[in-house]
């Protein structure tokens, strides 16, 4: 706090030169994150991001966590890891990125997502012929069964019986044309061409993995049970919570998104369709949101937080580069061409790997550094622990750590085997990760309403407020308790959370301490205060 004394409402006017109030002292938390600790990146990762900052004029963070999404996502399929005897995750990823409007997230998405669509489009390529050829067969396949069925389904006439019926134990005819093998019958014709049709399916060349920006929940589960492996990305993430919350539909629909994330087998039955099954889905999310967005989850219908969803998000708040970037007329940054040849060839290698069900252990020196990581986020799960709102997404954590040191490991050039141990070096630049995304995710927790919210956070969430009440008044601005009540109900529902919040904007010299003001000859004298017009004067 500046502890500067800001001058008695009494005896200001609205003239209240600005020289009068105190230098303010916003109540950010963003700034009091921690910074992406680059150093933890394996090489290729590290140059690629530390160039992508300048060249596209964006935070590290982005970079850093998009770069570790795309390699996570192309390892999927690939292996595991074993935490303890019965717990083991895969590598993929659900990272939501807050960041402003207009801080080139588009350019970001499409730099670092370009190696997964180069792939993607090359392979299309060389099955394009392919998928002609087959797509013939299966029309032919198609029609042989359809004509097969056609025939099988016309009732053949009686045959007359013949008299004196013979005896059982009568020899049968020693003719040729009698022990010549019989023809199969119309239903088994039809049975071979159902099969013939299914194994033609089933043989269909496909892409070896989807990438999708606006897909319904029903079209991610069935582009699970297509391809096994699907990411579904969004520079604009809102949409994405959109359509998990019931945007197309009566109700939430996010089980495919909660079941993919731990690799449960996922079975489609729906009505006139064939049951489609996916046993082992891997689904990675990559997706950016305006901050408002983050404060609005926590009031979005599905029971988002309860169903564990927010839990599984590693999501980052990395301070904005909007108003602080340059434009070069020479010598503009630019990514080299060589970190760009380093960053695509790991994300390439990663998906030439086989598939793989082999499960990657920790070394027990591993387990050591990890512990006391494991122990400490238990300890605040606790009852009256800084976690106990929020356990999902402290459980969830520990898991993520796990996911991220595969990830290392994997891009790191080591082996994916039943035999190979995660080393200490791996776990303990994923712990790094690990607190980086525990400050962020405690943060992000905290603007969606958790009943626990400290004091500056919500003073940083009531001055927004006030900014979009006194937005474009000139001068010291009066504003009055209850209007401010009425525009931040959805954040603060009690008056109490109100005006604890007001107190620590007073103590930052953003607005004066409240008094009573001129009530209604029907109600009550509300308070007022006004809000110290340094703080807007540059946008603050």
């Amino acid at each position: 706090m500046n502890g500067a004394v800001i001058p008695d409402l009494a005896s200001m006017s609205f003239e209240t030169v600005e020289a009068d109030w105190p230098e303010p002292e916003l109540p950010t938390t963003t700034s009091n994150l921690p910074d992406f600790p680059l150093d933890a990146l394996p090489a290729a990762l590290a140059e690629w991001a530390h160039y992508a900052v300048e060249a596209m004029q964006v935070p590290l963070d982005s970079a850093a966590m998009l770069a570790l999404g795309a390699c996570s996502f192309a390892l999927s399929g690939k292996g595991w890891i074993r935490m303890q005897p019965a717990w083991k995750e895969g590598p993929n990823l659900y990272v939501v990125i807050v960041d402003e409007s207009g801080a080139n997230k588009s350019g970001l998405f499409r730099e670092a997502l370009r190696p997964l669509n180069e792939v993607a489009a090359e392979h299309t390529e060389r099955i394009r012929c392919e998928l002609a050829a087959h797509d013939t067969r299966m029309k032919i396949a198609a029609a042989k069964k359809e004509a097969a069925i056609k025939t099988a389904s016309k009732v053949p006439k009686a045959a007359k019986p013949t008299w004196p019926p013979r005896a059982p134990d009568a020899p049968q005819s020693t003719h040729p044309e009698a022990t010549r093998n019989p023809l199969p019958s119309p239903e088994k014709v039809a049975e071979d061409a159902a099969r013939a049709l299914a194994d033609l399916e089933a043989g269909t060349p496909r892409e070896p993995y989807r990438v999708t920006t606006s897909p319904t929940p029903e079209k991610v589960t069935d582009m699970l049970c297509e391809y096994g492996r699907v990411l579904w990305q969004s520079e604009e993430g809102n949409e994405v919570f959109d359509l998990l919350t019931g945007r197309y539909g009566d109700k939430p629909n996010m089980d495919t998104v909660l079941s993919a994330y731990d690799h449960q087998s996922i079975r489609v039955d729906r009505m006139g369709r064939p049951s489609k099954l996916c046993a082992r889905p891997h689904l990675s999310i990559l997706c950016a949101v305006q901050p408002k967005v983050i404060e609005g989850l926590g009031k979005r219908p599905g029971d988002l937080k309860e169903r564990g969803l927010i839990g599984r998000l590693a999501i980052v708040s990395p301070v904005t580069r909007v108003g602080d970037r340059r434009f070069h007329i020479d010598n503009a940054p630019e990514i080299p061409e060589p970190v760009t040849r380093g960053y695509h060839g790991t994300i390439r290698r990663l998906l030439a790997l086989p598939d793989s069900e082999a499960v990657v252990s920790l070394s027990r020196d591993a387990r050591v550094l990890f512990e006391p990581f494991y122990s400490a986020i238990e300890a605040d799960l606790r009852p009256g622990g800084d976690l106990e709102e929020v356990r999902s997404f402290g459980s969830k954590l520990r898991g993520i750590v796990g996911r991220i040191a595969l990830a290392f490991h994997a891009i790191e050039g080591r082996p994916l085997s039943d035999d190979a141990e995660i080393g200490c070096d791996t776990i303990k630049a994923a712990m790094s990760v690990g607190t980086y995304l525990l400050a962020h995710g405690k943060r992000a927790n905290a603007l969606m309403g958790a009943p626990k919210v400290d004091e500056t956070t919500a003073a940083e969430v009531l001055w927004k407020y006030i900014k979009a009440l006194v937005d474009g008044r000139p001068g010291p601005v009066p504003v009055t308790v209850n209007e401010l009540r009425e525009k931040a109900r959805a954040k603060f529902p009690l008056a109490a959370d109100v005006k604890k919040a007001l107190r620590e904007l007073v103590d930052r010299g953003l607005v004066t301490s409240p008094v009573k003001g001129v009530g209604s000859k029907c109600g009550r004298p509300t308070e007022v205060f006004m809000v110290n017009p340094k703080a807007l004067a540059h946008g603050q």
